[in-house]
C-alpha cells in the first residue's frame, strides 16, 4: 500500500481513508503510524478522518508516545480531539502515561486524566483516581471524589470525610455529602454531624445531600430535621422530604414513636401547598407504610373533604386496588355515577374490576 504520508499530502481524504482502513487491522503498522495519526488528528478538518484515526489509535499502545505532543492534543480547542485522546488513553490503558498525566503541572490535563481513567470504568483503577484527593485544584478534588464514589470505593469514605472543611465551597461540600452517601461510614457519620450542628439552617443546596446521608445512618435523627425544617421553613423541599421518607420507610425498621412521627409529616406534606402529582405520591406511601384502619380512615377523610385533583383520585384508586378495599365499592359507584369525566370513569371503572376479581 501507499505510504499514508505520502496519501495525506494528496489532500484527498476519500484517498486517505482509504489507506486509512487498510491498516486498521494492523498493529504493525498501527505502531509506525501512530505519531503521524496523532499529527493528522490535529491537522485534519474531516470528521470521517477523525473518527477512523480514533478507532485505529485505541489499538495502539501509548506508553512510549511523545508526552507533550499528548499534551497538545488535550489541551486542543476542538472539543472532539479532546475527548478522543481522551477516549484512546482509555481503551489502550495507558496508566503509565496516565499516572504521569495526574502529576502535570497544568490542572486541566490533571482533570483530563481523572476522567479518562474513570471512562475505564474499572474499580482496580481506584488506586489512580484517589491521588485526584490530594490535589491543589477544587474541580480536580470534586472529581475525584465523584468518581469514586460512583465507583463504589468504599475504603475511601474516611479520606473523603476528612475532606469537608478542604475548601470552603457549597458546591464541594455537596459533593463530599453525595459521595458519601454512597459510601459512608460510622466514621463519615460522626465527622458530618460534628461539621453541622445546626442542619436546619444550612442552605438548600447543602441540606439536601446532608439529608440524603443522614437518612443512610441515621433515621431518627433524620426525622427530628426534617420536622426543624418544616417548622422554620414550610414544605418547600417537599420533594426532597418525600424521597428521603421513602427511603427510610423502605430500607428502615423502626420503633413506635419514629412511625407516628413519619406519619404526621406525611399528613402535613400532603394538606400543604404541594403539587397534586405529589400527593399521589404520599397517598401510595400511606397505604405502604400505614396500618390497614389508619390507612382507610386517611382514604374517608379525604374523599369526604371532596378531592379537587385527578392525581388524587388516582392515588386513592391505586391504593384501593393494591389493598383489596372491597368495602369502598359502593363509594366508588357512587362517583362513577356522578362523574362524565372519562379518566375518572376508566380508573374507577379499573378499580371495580379489580375489586371484583379478588
Amino acid at each position: 500500500m501507499e505510504d499514508l504520508r505520502i496519501l495525506f499530502e494528496k489532500n484527498n481524504d476519500d484517498e486517505f481513508l482509504i489507506g486509512l482502513k487498510e491498516i486498521k487491522n494492523n498493529i504493525e503498522l498501527i505502531e509506525k503510524n501512530k505519531d503521524f495519526l496523532v499529527k493528522v488528528l490535529q491537522k485534519t478538518d474531516n470528521r470521517m478522518i477523525k473518527e477512523t484515526i480514533v478507532n485505529i489509535l485505541k489499538k495502539a499502545n501509548f506508553d512510549d508516545v511523545d508526552e507533550k505532543k499528548l499534551e497538545e492534543l488535550l489541551m486542543n480547542d476542538d472539543l472532539f480531539v479532546r475527548d478522543s485522546i481522551l477516549t484512546i488513553l482509555g481503551k489502550s490503558r495507558s496508566l503509565y502515561y496516565l499516572n504521569k498525566l495526574l502529576n502535570s503541572k497544568n490542572k486541566h490535563i490533571r482533570k483530563y486524566a481523572l476522567d479518562s481513567l474513570f471512562r475505564m470504568e474499572d474499580p482496580e483503577l481506584m488506586d489512580f483516581i484517589a491521588k485526584g484527593l490530594e490535589d491543589e485544584d477544587i474541580n480536580n478534588v470534586m472529581a475525584a471524589i465523584e468518581y469514586l464514589g460512583e465507583l463504589e470505593g468504599y475504603k475511601y469514605a474516611d479520606k473523603i470525610s476528612d475532606l469537608i472543611d478542604k475548601f470552603d465551597n457549597p458546591f464541594f461540600i455537596s459533593t463530599v455529602l453525595q459521595t458519601l452517601s454512597i459510601i459512608g461510614n460510622n466514621y463519615s457519620l460522626e465527622i458530618i454531624k460534628n461539621k453541622f450542628k445546626q442542619p436546619e439552617n444550612l442552605p438548600d443546596m447543602i441540606l439536601i445531600p446532608y439529608l440524603n446521608f443522614m437518612a443512610k445512618f441515621n433515621n431518627i435523627d433524620t426525622i427530628e430535621i426534617i420536622e426543624k425544617i418544616i417548622d422554620k421553613k414550610g414544605t418547600i423541599l417537599y420533594k426532597e422530604f418525600i424521597d428521603i421518607i421513602k427511603s427510610i420507610i423502605q430500607n428502615t425498621q423502626m420503633d413506635k414513636k419514629t412511625k407516628l412521627r413519619i406519619k404526621e409529616i406525611l399528613k402535613e406534606l400532603f394538606y400543604s401547598d404541594i403539587p397534586y402529582p405529589n400527593k399521589y405520591e404520599i397517598l401510595i406511601l400511606v397505604g405502604e407504610f400505614c396500618e390497614d384502619e389508619e390507612v382507610k380512615n386517611f382514604i374517608k377523610k379525604v374523599l369526604n373533604e371532596g378531592f379537587e385533583n385527578n392525581y388524587i383520585l388516582f392515588g386513592i384508586l391505586d391504593v384501593i386496588s393494591e389493598k383489596g378495599y372491597i368495602e369502598f365499592k359502593d363509594i366508588l359507584k357512587k362517583i362513577l355515577s356522578e362523574s362524565k369525566d372519562e379518566d375518572v370513569v376508566f380508573a374507577i371503572e379499573d378499580t371495580l374490576k379489580s375489586l371484583e376479581e379478588r
